[in-house]
């Protein structure tokens, strides 16, 4: 009851016939009910769709047809639930059968004419007596079968490969006194292996199921804008092609994935001219692969039905689904121009400002040069690098009001809040993009070594050049201390931390309003100043490090708990 059968929802039921070797979750028996369900109950029409996101049924099939090829007697094939793993791959969420302790295979006798249809009419083997009831199924496992005699069943290069191996363990042999054997049943065992090669494939080839004339698929190849193995921009479709030829069409379909691992999802190709795929009737098929972000790689295969009596299936490449072709989405080179720009950083804090932790971090600051319009960053991203130019996402339902800042703290510590970047800067120069959610780089900085607890800044602010010059976290990067050297005025911010009112004393009363920003940028509170005494209200406010301004230059930093 070990071979991925449905026992019920009970986990307990599950717990009596698989071992569990190793688990980062809480209850891994549910993984294996959720591939076992569909495996084993849903109607055989519906099977194919219903258990491709919970079983890697491609790897199940190549899985059986090699423990049946080899004549493994110690096996899922032969005696069912033993001498396999169930590994759960927690990137597609789905449960792939492993071959394990392949230790009693090709051994002469029954074994060499074993059915390639093993238990297929034993319901505790559901891996055959169900995936290979699905007609679609059973000549993708036929196909694999064939594959494996066809490149793997060598008898030239077997015998080479059983000889080295048998001449690295035959000094070991002689010189062992407590081995179960004489050194003539081992020359006789290599023998023995030789000839199941040689046997096994003579016996498989005899086969009607596997002695058909494939359809040769060649000449696959992927395409954007009318040239070959040119990778699509964002949102930009890929044109796959590619020739079929040695016997009559029923099909041809073109599976795709847009993820390294996980399941395909399949497409008809045409040979109609329609489908970039050349002249009607050429024996050229084409599709098209939907657009995808940028950063995705997508994996592609071809697999071409003939029209005979069983709907015989080939696959390009052969080793399909883990010989595939891919290409990776690129990202647009050209920088679209807007009214968001990368408008201040620091690459090397090691006083200036701290984060709400009070550690001294890399930063950037955004601005939005707009009068009108404000910025939604759903969708967009932060990179050091065009190789990952998904690199750091902007919260959901993040945006930038007209005229105002935004900054990320680049300190590759996520933990300390959401406007936290997983990676850094480095002092000595690289590359800042901000991308938006068409894929395209909205604003990008190459800079060179920066000089410690300097910015880097836009003068004019938001339009200019990039300048090292003193940080101005959070506001125009054109203000400067003219302000206070006019109006020599110091100002006192007590108790700092402080729970629920902040005291404010100015050495001179000048008529001015207070505003308090959070470490954003983003402008909080407005408060008219009373007199040199000024109490603020802060009870309503989150813990976290706060600014104080007075006409647009900061005077104080303070800390709510």
């Amino acid at each position: 009851m070990a071979s991925i059968n449905f026992l019920g929802t009970d986990t307990t039921e599950y717990a009596k016939y698989y071992t569990l070797k190793r688990t980062t979750k809480e209850n891994p028996w549910e993984d294996i009910i959720k591939a076992a369900e569909p495996l084993c109950t849903l109607p055989i029409g519906e099977l194919e769709e219903g258990v491709k996101d919970v079983l890697d049924v491609d790897r199940a099939l190549w899985f059986v047809a090699h423990e049946n090829v080899w004549a493994d007697d110690d096996s899922y094939v032969y005696k069912g639930g033993m001498d396999y793993y169930l590994y759960y791959e927690i990137e597609s969420d789905r449960i792939i059968p492993l071959e394990y302790d392949g230790n009693s295979c090709m051994q002469l006798g029954e074994a060499q004419i074993w059915s390639i249809f093993m238990n297929e009419t034993d319901e505790k083997f559901p891996l055959m007596s169900r995936l290979l009831k699905v007609p679609s199924l059973r000549q993708r496992y036929l196909a694999h079968i064939r594959t494996i005699r066809d490149l793997y069943m060598d008898e030239e290069y077997l015998t080479g490969l059983i000889d080295e191996f048998a001449d690295k363990l035959r000094p070991r042999i002689e010189n062992d006194p407590r081995r179960l054997f004489s050194l003539a049943e081992f020359e006789d065992g290599i023998e023995d292996l030789k000839s199941f090669v040689i046997l096994r494939k003579a016996y498989l080839s005899s086969l009607p199921e596997l002695n058909v004339l494939d359809l040769e698929i060649e000449a696959l190849k992927h395409s954007v804008d009318g040239v070959d193995w040119n990778s699509p921009q964002h949102m930009q479709e890929a044109n796959i092609t590619v020739d079929v030829i040695d016997g009559p069409v029923e099909a041809v379909n073109l599976y795709y994935s847009d993820g390294l691992v996980g399941s395909f999802d399949k497409i008809t190709m045409f040979d109609d001219g329609m489908h970039g795929d050349g002249a009607a009737g050429d024996g050229t098929f084409g599709a098209n692969i939907p657009g995808q972000s940028y950063g995705t790689i997508v994996r592609y295969y071809v697999e071409a039905i003939k029209d005979d009596p069983t709907k015989t299936a080939s696959f390009f490449p052969r080793g399909a689904e883990h010989d595939v072709y891919f290409y990776e989405v690129q990202l647009s080179q050209a920088v679209v121009s807007g009214d968001m720009v990368i408008n201040e950083f620091m690459a090397s804090n090691d006083t200036a400002i701290a984060d709400e932790a009070g550690e001294f971090d890399d930063w950037v600051e955004l601005r939005n040069n707009s009068l009108v319009d404000i910025v939604d960053f759903d969708g967009w991203h932060l990179t050091d690098t065009l190789a990952n130019p998904t690199k750091w996402s902007f919260p959901e339902g993040t945006s930038l009001s007209p005229q105002s800042y935004l900054t990320i703290w680049l300190d590759e510590d996520q933990s300390q809040g959401e406007f936290h970047a997983n990676f850094k800067l480095d002092a000595d120069g690289e590359e800042i993009y901000l991308i938006n959610a068409d894929g395209n780089i909205v604003d990008q900085v190459i800079f060179e070594t920066q000089t410690t607890d300097l910015s880097y800044s836009r003068i004019p602010n938001g339009t200019g050049e990039f300048v090292i010059k003193d940080f101005t976290f959070g506001f125009s990067n054109e203000f400067t201390s003219s302000i206070i050297e006019e109006q020599p005025i110091s100002y006192k911010l007590y108790p700092n931390p402080v729970h629920d009112f902040l005291v404010v004393e100015s050495s001179t009363f000048v008529e001015s309003t207070y505003q308090v920003f959070n470490l954003m940028g983003a402008a909080l509170m407005n408060i008219p100043s009373n007199g040199t005494h000024t109490e603020i209200d802060l009870s309503s406010f989150k813990p976290g490090i706060y600014l104080l301004s007075v006409n647009n230059e900061v005077v104080g930093r303070f800390v709510k708990f």
